[in-house]
């Protein structure tokens, strides 16, 4: 009998044996792909810090680009920029005195605007359905 529960034990014990070394195996399976996984999430960061370190730098570079293109179209305009804007400046200033006056005008014609009223010419209403 002791011979039998001698080999019942070592039987377990091979037993016990194969599962904790398939449990290992597992268990090193599982690690492996969370260090995978880390590693790909370190990777990821890693690029998107890259990215957007890349992205500040041609930020920064289009502002210079931009200042230094503007400043060399000026020198090449030789002036001529500034005339144009000046003489679209006055011909803004020209249309917008205009409108005040057609609105002015307008106003006064319907008697919203108080001040010197002008006589409009009286058209003639019969004949006229105002429905």
């Amino acid at each position: 009998m002791a011979l039998a529960l001698a080999e019942v034990n070592r039987i377990e014990l091979e037993e016990q044996a194969v599962w904790l070394a398939a449990q290992t195996k597992r268990l090193a399976a599982i690690a492996l792909e969370l260090d995978e996984a880390e590693r790909k999430s370190r990777l990821h960061d890693e690029m998107d810090r890259q990215e957007a370190w890349f992205r500040q730098c041609q930020d920064e570079a289009k502002a210079t680009e931009t200042a230094i293109m503007a400043h060399f179209q000026k020198q090449m305009d030789g002036g001529a920029y500034e005339k144009m804007v000046e003489r679209a400046n006055k011909a803004k200033a020209d249309m917008d005195r205009d409108n005040a006056r057609l609105e002015r005008l307008a106003l006064l014609k319907r008697g919203v605007l108080r001040g010197q009223r002008k006589k409009f010419a009286v058209m003639p209403t019969y004949g006229v359905d105002f429905r």
